[in-house]
């Protein structure tokens, strides 16, 4: 697990490895960045160097301490994680407890809180306090999506480091040199996880292809009015929310290309080439503007669904403003045969 595995990211890579070199840390750091952008790999790889008994340029992953910390039994590694979707304050009162004893075995101890920003409101005060006055040889690393929903005063006592999406191109080189995969499949796996290099670790071995016909069903349809079958579609997708990421994914790329079709673009740049045919069809059924509006009301659900509002109401609700989208072309008579 060296930080050369660490994907990109190469500011914060230095970041991190400098703090260890030069034997200088913050008290707490706060890793911030979207979904699957790989800060808990980040946070495990920065404790195992940090407890790791002969530390070079990467822990050296034969000692005792590298190999608890990857098993997870090191007693001076702490990974803290939400409980039924919260961290309530007997957990930060434990940790507490637990960090006011010396590191057993190595010079410091570590305190990873994944998804801090699933703390209640007392665990939030709690967790401040235990900040302010934190053992000097104790290290928090809280990792969160963004610290809109942290305490500002939690925020301002740590050092952000943050992670960003990655290119397409960075994803699809890492998944054919590093995991052996043909052009194609790591082509469209680095657009289905939209710069996320956990996610695209995640759907490697599993590339849903029931999500992209589910997504193909939804999408095509939409353009010929077919509303009681969408709405059809919905019921069956609120039993499915576990796909609905990858089906959502599949959405926003069937917009990408035909926007791409729509603008003459070369159609080696369609990620759904075995379609075509039936791309080009749906793209003359719909103008650029609303081919673009569409994949705005998509991205809006996209985000309600992520803040667990009702699924079958925002994504009826996304139907309905579509096909508003699409009768005001058919009205203003800019449908079929649309130009632009």
């Amino acid at each position: 697990m060296p930080f050369k595995e660490i994907v990109g990211q190469e500011r914060l890579k230095t970041i991190l490895y400098n703090s260890i070199k030069n034997n200088k840390f913050s008290h707490a750091y706060l890793f911030l960045g979207p979904e699957n952008t790989g800060k808990r790999y980040a946070a495990m790889i920065f404790a195992k160097s940090l407890l790791c008994q002969d530390f070079k340029e990467d822990p050296c992953e034969r000692c005792i301490s590298c190999k608890k910390v990857q098993n997870l039994s090191h007693p001076d590694l702490l990974l803290i994680e939400p409980e039924k979707n919260s961290i309530k304050i007997e957990t930060i009162k434990n940790i507490k407890k637990d960090i006011s004893f010396k590191p057993f075995e190595g010079k410091k101890k570590i305190v990873i809180i994944d998804k801090v920003d699933k703390t209640t409101k007392e665990a939030s005060n709690a967790l401040l306090k235990t900040l302010e006055e934190p053992p000097k040889d104790t290290i928090f690393i809280l990792i969160s999506p963004n610290y809109y929903s942290l305490l500002p005063t939690i925020v301002s006592r740590c050092q952000k480091i943050t992670f960003h999406q990655l290119s397409s191109s960075i994803i699809k080189e890492f998944l054919i040199k590093t995991h052996s995969m043909d052009y194609q499949k790591a082509e469209w796996i680095s657009l289905l996880s939209r710069g996320r290099i956990g996610k695209a670790i995640l759907i490697k071995d599993n590339l849903n292809f029931k999500s992209r016909d589910k997504a193909w069903e939804i999408i095509s349809r939409l353009s010929l009015n077919q509303m009681d079958v969408i709405f059809n579609n919905v019921k069956e997708l609120t039993t499915e929310k576990e796909d609905l990421d990858e089906i959502f994914e599949w959405l926003f790329l069937f917009c990408r290309d035909i926007a791409v079709i729509k603008n003459r673009a070369d159609t080696t740049y369609i990620i759904n080439n075995d379609l075509i045919g039936d791309l080009e069809k749906l793209s003359q059924r719909l103008s650029i503007s609303a081919t673009h509006d569409i994949y705005a009301e998509i991205k809006n659900t996209d985000l309600l669904l992520r803040k667990n509002v009702n699924h079958r109401l925002a994504l009826e609700n996304m139907i309905m403003n579509i096909f508003s989208i699409r009768s005001q072309i058919t009205e203003n008579g800019y449908g079929y045969n649309c130009r632009y």
